[in-house]
């Protein structure tokens, strides 16, 4: 009887954390973040600018997440659902541009039609880009 109790928890504990684990893959797997442009800040010491190309495939998702800074989106193509903690979703389309605050988790996904977007960060200088939220 205790080994079986025993299997049963581990097999719980082991099949939560690959859960957890895949659930980061398989968000990875959805989005790409590409680099354009790193750079310090001269008139604000200790803060640097950010700007990447985000790309996000049909029907994918960006887990709950906050960056060391605020974020400025602009939608090149397709739409994006954005969820920001504590407001309702909003959808952005191609053309549209939406401010993110500081430190404030959102997650993100498309449906039907894959997204683009041009992300402009002003980050604490040495953190990293996106930190997860579970």
């Amino acid at each position: 009887m205790k080994r079986t109790i025993f299997i049963f928890a581990l097999t719980w504990v082991v099949g939560m954390a690959l859960g957890v684990i895949g659930d980061e893959v398989l968000s990875a797997q959805h989005f790409k973040s590409t680099a354009l442009l790193r750079t310090e800040l001269q008139v604000a010491p200790g803060k640097e600018v950010i700007v990447s190309l985000v790309e996000v495939t049909r029907d994918g998702t960006i887990a709950k997440h906050y960056h060391p800074g605020e974020e400025f989106l602009y939608i090149v193509e397709g739409s994006l659902i954005l969820s920001l903690e504590g407001k309702p979703d909003v959808t952005l389309k191609q053309g549209e541009t939406y401010h993110i605050p500081y430190k404030k988790v959102h997650s993100a996904k498309t449906g039907v039609q894959a997204a683009k977007a041009v992300v402009f960060r002003v980050h604490e200088k040495g953190q990293p880009e996106r930190i997860a939220v579970q």
